[in-house]
């Protein structure tokens, strides 16, 4: 139930401003964030805090993972667990890139490497991010 469901909005001020975070940016991100995508982020955060659900969903290409990745980090780097299924493998890594790709940006936050759990659909500790598909 998403009643219990708290995080600290000051842990995702950063989304207040893309500019600075893009400006930090030291070459990790294939494709530069649009502001439109922390805007995004921030509506889905408060959205999960106010105990709404969502579902995300546009074209192919127009930043889906990125606002994922986002929401998956402060959502994970305040101790709570994030679990995505990816319909194949080839879209498992695509995760795992993209979710790795923001680690030295949020390092402040938390964000690191070892948070990031692949394959086993077994056990999901506290401040970790799971990335499986349907068949593992």
């Amino acid at each position: 139930m998403m009643d219990d469901f708290q995080i600290d909005a000051r842990r995702w001020r950063f989304l207040d401003n893309p500019a600075r975070y893009i400006e930090r940016e030291t070459g990790g991100l294939q494709v530069e964030p649009l502001a439109r995508q922390f805007k995004t982020a921030k509506e889905i955060l408060s959205r999960l805090v106010g105990g709404r659900g969502v579902l995300l969903a546009d074209d192919v290409g127009l930043g889906k993972t990125t606002v994922g990745a986002l929401v998956a980090w402060v959502v994970a780097c305040q101790d709570k667990r994030v679990r995505i299924y990816a319909p194949n493998e080839v879209l498992r890594r695509r995760w795992a890139e993209e979710l790795e790709r923001h680690v030295p940006l949020l390092e402040q936050l938390g964000a690191s490497y070892d948070r990031i759990k692949q394959g086993d659909v077994g056990k999901l500790n506290a401040g970790r991010i799971q990335i499986a598909t349907h068949h593992a």
